[in-house]
C-alpha cells in the first residue's frame, strides 16, 4: 500500500512543506523555482498542483512523447492531511475535503512554472509490468471502502486493453455507483471518462 509509505514520511517530516519526488522522476529543470515559490506562498493554502510529465518511448532510440497532468506533490504539513490509494495514491481528496468544510480555495497550481519528469513508462516493457502490478494492488483497493473513482478508470483502461470487456463493465458500474457519494459528485472528468 504506497499511501501507508507516503503517510509515514509525512508523519516524520520535520519541515512546514513536503515535497514528494519518486526514484523515477526529477525536477531538475525547475527546482530553483520550487523553493521561490513556497516562499512566496500565502496562508491558507494547503497543496500546490505541480506538473507531472509521463514520457515514453515506443521504441529504443525512437523520439519520446510526454503526457502531462497536474498532482499535488507539494503540500504544506498537517495533521489533517492523508495519502489514500494502495496504488496511484494522492492526498488530493484531503485537502478537496477541507476545502469544503472551509469554504475557501486551499490548493494552488504552479502550472508551466515546475514540472517534474517521470520516467517510469519510458518503455513498454516498464508500462507493462508496471501497469499488471498497479493493478494487481488495485484488486485489494475495490472491495474497501476507501475505493476511488480514479481506481476504478485505471482498471477499466487496463481490463479494455486486455480485451475483457464483461469486467471492464462491471467496473464502469461500481465507478458510477461511487461517484454517486457525496465527496464525489463534484469529478465531473471523472463521469465524463466513464
Amino acid at each position: 500500500d504506497f499511501s501507508q509509505l507516503r503517510n509515514l514520511i509525512v508523519e516524520n517530516a520535520k519541515s512546514e512543506f513536503v515535497f514528494m519526488l519518486a526514484v523515477d522522476e526529477d525536477i531538475l529543470r525547475s527546482a530553483h523555482l520550487l523553493r521561490e515559490l513556497l516562499e512566496q506562498a500565502q496562508n491558507p493554502t494547503l497543496g500546490f498542483f505541480i506538473n507531472i510529465q509521463n514520457l515514453y518511448a515506443d521504441e529504443p532510440g525512437k523520439a519520446l512523447r510526454s503526457e502531462v497532468l497536474p498532482y499535488v506533490r507539494c503540500f504544506r504539513k498537517d495533521e489533517r492531511l492523508k495519502y489514500i490509494g494502495s496504488v496511484h495514491e494522492d492526498i488530493f481528496q484531503s485537502i478537496q475535503a477541507l476545502e469544503k468544510e472551509a469554504g475557501q480555495d486551499l490548493m494552488e497550481h504552479f502550472g508551466e512554472r515546475i514540472y517534474i519528469s517521470h520516467y517510469g513508462y519510458i518503455s513498454p516493457e516498464a508500462r507493462q509490468y508496471k501497469s499488471e502490478r498497479n493493478f494487481n494492488y488495485s484488486d485489494l483497493e475495490v472491495l474497501t471502502p476507501e475505493a476511488r473513482p480514479a481506481t476504478y478508470i485505471f482498471r477499466i483502461s487496463y481490463l479494455l486493453a486486455k480485451d475483457n470487456f464483461q469486467q471492464a463493465g462491471q467496473e464502469a458500474h461500481q465507478a458510477l455507483l461511487l461517484l454517486e457519494r457525496d465527496e464525489y459528485k463534484d469529478q465531473l472528468d471523472i463521469k465524463a471518462q466513464l
